[in-house]
This record gives C-alpha cells, structure tokens and sequence, in this order.
C-alpha cells in the first residue's frame, strides 16, 4: 500500500497592517470545535473496536502479559490523542492573531492554509502558516477559524496551489 498525501494550499493577501507594535484591538474569537474532536474519538473508538474484535479472534487476547499491557498503552494513547486540542484557541486582533495564547503579529500581508488528507489520515488536518511561526499552527480543532480569518483579513483576491506525493 502506498502512501499518499494530499495538500491543499491557499495564499492569501491579508488586508492588515505589517509589523505593528502591538495587536491592535480585538476582532473576534473562535474557539474549540466540540463536532470534530467528538467526531475524531468516535472513529478512534470504532477502529479500536475492530481491532481488539480482531485480536480476539485470534485467540492471542491476553491482557495480563506484558505484550497485551503494551498493547493496552499504545491504544489508550492513540485514543487520547486528540484530546490534547481540547484548550485550543484562537483570537483575532487587527494586526495579529493568537494561537493558544502565543501572539503571531503579521510580517507580511500573506497568509496561507493548507488542508493535508491521504492515508494516515482519520480527519484532514488544517493549518495556518504565518511569518513567524515555524511550521504553521494546526487549527484543526478551532470552529471556523478559516471562515473568521477570511472575514476579518481577506480580499477577494486568493491564488490556490494543489499537489500530491
């Protein structure tokens, strides 16, 4: 099986002002997405289900090994996973957003989005990618932060670039 990413990214040319010393006053606010992280541990749940039918099927369910301990670990972790976004957050100010409570002013007027999805992936991802942030910030889990950015910074100018690996 190969692996396959797919991504999708928007430039934007944000209407902003660049450099500014401070944030500015505060536009809006948007905050955790409750659907989407519901939606991501349901399908944890369902593929954990399916594996752990599978593994007793094959009459090797034994969780008091060490092996079946491991097992139980990794599992709990890959549940668990997503609720680590649970206090994601993000405001929008007139010369900056914050992310988590980390201040991004902007140093361009570009903001690009990119959207991942392929194999590997049980929910596409979405990121914002900023000057300044090193790889861009996973706003994923933020209800309609996109849609909020695009109000309170766009022009109706957007270029799009799509590629795969």
């Amino acid at each position: 099986m190969a692996y396959r990413l797919h991504v999708e990214e928007t430039t934007y040319t944000i209407q902003a002002p660049i450099n500014a010393p401070s944030l500015g006053r505060r536009l809006g606010e948007a905050g955790l997405d409750v659907q989407r992280l519901a939606l991501a541990l349901f399908i944890r749940v369902v593929l954990l289900a399916a594996a752990a039918f599978v593994w007793w099927r094959s009459g090797d369910f034994e969780i008091s090994s060490i092996t079946g301990k491991a097992v139980i670990v990794i599992c709990l972790i890959f549940f668990l996973y997503p609720l680590r976004h649970c206090k994601d957050s993000m405001q929008f100010y007139e010369n900056g957003v914050v992310f988590n409570g980390r201040d991004y002013i902007f140093k361009t007027n570009k903001a690009t989005w990119s959207r991942s999805s392929g194999t590997g992936y049980l929910l596409s991802g979405i990121r914002l990618h900023l000057v300044g942030m090193s790889d861009g910030v996973n706003v994923s889990y933020i209800k309609d932060a996109q849609k909020l950015f695009t109000q309170f910074y766009l022009t109706p100018r957007a270029s799009t670039g799509t590629w795969s690996e």
